[in-house]
């Protein structure tokens, strides 16, 4: 599990069960979001929702109808404890639950 702090002072947390999901909490709510095609870093979508991973850097974006890719920028975030130039390793994520919308 990797917490990240976001620019405008929230967290998320982020855990990787394998190398195509991504358990993104986000405001107290579990999206579980699929991996989606990439140039750069890790990029995961589901629920009307973007989470791309560069290094120890992450945005969250809203996919816009029709979208595959944000056109905006998003939630920019920075794992917590990592240095600019970390890497942030996937870790697994077992919940005994996770909610859905």
């Amino acid at each position: 599990m990797t917490s990240y702090a976001c620019i405008d002072g929230q967290r998320i947390t982020a855990g990787y069960p394998d190398v195509r999901t991504a358990i993104v909490t986000y405001k107290d709510h579990a999206y579980t979001l699929k991996l989606a095609p990439s140039a750069d870093g890790s990029r995961y979508t589901g629920y009307g929702l973007q989470w791309w991973i560069r290094g120890a850097h992450a945005s969250l974006s809203t996919l816009k109808a029709g979208e595959e890719t944000a056109s905006e920028p998003g939630l920019n975030c920075a794992a917590e404890g990592a240095s600019p130039a970390a890497s942030v390793t996937h870790t697994a994520y077992s919940p005994a639950s996770v909610s859905q919308p």
